[in-house]
């Protein structure tokens, strides 16, 4: 994130305690957050981390022998793969098990994309 603004310590102590081999996938999917959404806030939330830009983007959640990276619009981004899983009015998600699970560039596109929904939705509601 660009500065300490967008972060705070409960964050930094989260990703810390996610264990082996969970907390390198962990770190992983942070990274790519905070690449495609430099602007973006992140916090803790319902108990794992979340990125908000205007609206709620995003959050990474560990489970046991997983991490579930989601999107609060999820629904409403592209998918040609079909890589996404729910069926919520909104919410969209993968299940990362494995570095191999982790599709980089498919994962920024859909955190622009969701910044851009966002932004769309906040300037709407302008009018």
């Amino acid at each position: 994130m660009a500065g300490s603004e967008n972060t705070n310590a409960g964050v930094e102590q989260f990703f810390g305690c996610i264990p082996a081999p969970l907390g390198k996938l962990a770190a992983s999917l942070r990274a790519i957050v905070k690449t495609a959404a430099p602007q973006a806030r992140e916090e803790i939330k319902w108990g794992f981390p979340c990125y908000t830009q205007n609206s709620m983007l995003c959050y990474i959640r560990p489970a046991k022998a997983h991490l579930t990276f989601g999107f609060y619009k999820g629904a409403s981004l592209t998918d040609p793969e079909n890589l996404l899983e729910g069926t919520g009015k909104g919410l969209r998600h993968v299940k990362i098990r494995r570095s191999g699970d982790i599709r980089a560039n498919i994962f920024s596109r859909w955190i622009r994309e969701a910044v851009e929904l966002n932004e769309r939705e906040k300037e709407a509601k302008k009018c």
